[in-house]
């Protein structure tokens, strides 16, 4: 009897019969594959994992072209507006420099210097007519700015914006060999902004004379004139309203050279403090007036603001594609006529540059700076 109450208290899987290697085997690999089938992904597990990795791949791929868009217009402003920084201060310093070495001398009744138009007799000094009655500043040389249709006599349509053009002991000869090298020299420079290709101030080698040249951009040109060839002394041009000693070298461009290229605008302000403009109401300041001014004959302006305004090599191609050879719409309207509007004319000049009406949009940078003529007394 406690044998079989012994086998009645055992569970009913103890009465099971026991299994066999094989089976044993075949049960585990069962066991196996059943765990496999459970820890595998669902199709539709699949495809939001395929949905996620296609975001991830969009954001990287999001990322690196931003980036490299980046790079490539930082490399732009970098390589084309560092030149035009350079070319900025160039031209203010130069400008800082301005001078018109006066003094003074006496003037008749009405204003006029002792001249050959004085002398009844122009090959005898001692037959002059002149009778002194004011005595003021005078000066053999000039200082000119303004509006390069005020500027040049006839200024071809290619040439927008101001120009300005004066003397600077500079000490630029052009031969260097005969003259030495003294930094006190007198030379006669000018600025201003044309647009075209620049084919006639290249100095290309004669293997390269048939290429064909650049397509047409804005560019900043520089007039030098050397001081062994300066022109402002040429008896010839004794007239006090006479600006051929910086017309006719710009005419025959053998003195004048591409300083800076995507330059498309020059802005020449005269002002005789920082808030007054009436120095120079339509931004004209010419030292030598066609009669005697108390304000500005033989003289400085006393301040000098400079603004240039230039577009990186991508905006060049953008303006070239749109308009072809012909000079872009940029400067038209008349602006920069009137000093009193120059902050109007600046905002429609960046409407223009933003692409508001209608033009291509570029990328653009304002340079501006007020200069001091510190010899303007």
């Amino acid at each position: 009897m406690k044998g079989q109450d012994h086998n009645i208290g055992r569970s009913a899987a103890d009465n099971r019969p026991a299994c066999s290697p094989r089976r044993a085997c075949a049960c585990r690999r069962a066991r196996s594959r059943a765990r496999h089938v459970k820890a595998g992904f669902t199709l539709v597990e699949l495809m939001a994992a395929a949905v996620i990795l296609t975001i991830l791949l969009g954001i990287i791929f999001t990322m690196v072209q931003q980036t490299s868009d980046l790079w490539k217009n930082t490399r732009s402003k970098i390589s084309t507006f560092q030149n035009s920084r350079a070319a900025f201060e160039a031209i203010t310093r130069n400008l800082s420099q301005a001078t018109l070495n006066t003094y003074f001398d006496y003037y008749d009744a009405s204003w006029k210097l002792r001249d050959p138009s004085n002398l009844s007799d122009p090959t005898d000094p001692a037959s002059s007519n002149f009778v002194p009655a004011h005595y003021g500043r005078r000066s053999e040389l000039q200082y000119i700015s303004g509006p390069v249709a005020t500027v040049f006599p006839s200024a071809p349509a290619y040439r927008q914006g101001h120009a300005v053009f004066f003397q600077a002991p500079l000490g630029r000869v052009a031969d260097g060999t005969t003259y030495g090298d003294s930094a006190t020299l007198l030379n006669a420079l000018g600025y201003f902004v044309e647009y075209g290709n620049g084919a006639a101030l290249e100095k290309r080698p004669k293997f390269m004379e048939t290429a064909p040249a650049e397509r047409p951009r804005y560019q900043l040109i520089e007039c030098v004139q050397p001081a062994e060839k300066l022109r402002i002394f040429d008896p010839s041009l004794v007239s006090g309203s006479s600006t051929d000693w910086f017309t006719t070298p710009v005419a025959s461009l053998d003195q004048s050279r591409v300083m800076a290229e995507n330059i498309v605008a020059l802005i020449i302000q005269p002002r005789s403090n920082q808030a007054d403009t009436s120095l120079a109401p339509q931004y004209l300041y010419n030292s030598r007036p066609a009669t005697y001014d108390e304000q500005r004959s033989h003289l400085l302006p006393p301040l000098v603001q400079v603004t240039l305004v230039a577009i990186d090599e991508e905006s060049a191609l953008r303006l070239h594609q749109r308009y072809g050879t012909a000079v872009p719409p940029l400067m038209d309207g008349g602006l920069f006529t009137q000093a009193a509007s120059y902050a109007d004319d600046l905002r429609t000049l960046e409407g223009r540059l933003q692409g508001k009406d209608g033009g291509p949009r570029l990328n653009y940078r304002i340079f501006s700076t007020t200069v001091n003529l510190r010899l303007n007394k």
